[in-house]
């Protein structure tokens, strides 16, 4: 039973990253990286636009019972997030700004959380 749970959790986020991933391309942006790793890091979609590099957290919900998406990132996932990004700083050699955002998707919306950690 929890396995069935796991994959349909699995799968739910899957849905919510290439919802998101809609979501920027139809604003404009290139989408360079999805689920970028370094070690135990990742960064769900990293995108670019206009010389600026963004990394995006995708926060799936369908209740908001247990707060809303946004709010569901702690330090430590932030800490991760901006390692990682570092990581692929140094490697692509990005010379440019940078941001981190939170998307909040549901199965009805998305809400962009522009610059939302630094």
């Amino acid at each position: 039973m929890s396995t069935h749970r796991k994959a349909s959790t699995k799968e739910a986020g899957n849905k919510a990253e290439e919802k998101a991933k809609e979501w920027y391309l139809a604003k404009g942006y290139t989408v360079i990286r999805q689920n970028y790793r370094f070690g135990r890091n990742e960064i769900d979609l990293i995108c670019s636009k206009d010389n600026l590099l963004v990394f995006v957290e995708v926060k799936y919900r369908t209740k908001t019972s247990y707060g809303l998406p946004e709010q569901q990132l702690s330090e430590a996932q932030k800490l991760r997030i901006i390692a990682a990004a570092e990581q692929f700083i140094l490697e692509t050699d990005h010379k440019f700004d940078v941001r981190f955002d939170v998307l909040s998707v549901s199965d009805t919306e998305c809400i962009h959380f522009e610059d939302a950690f630094h």
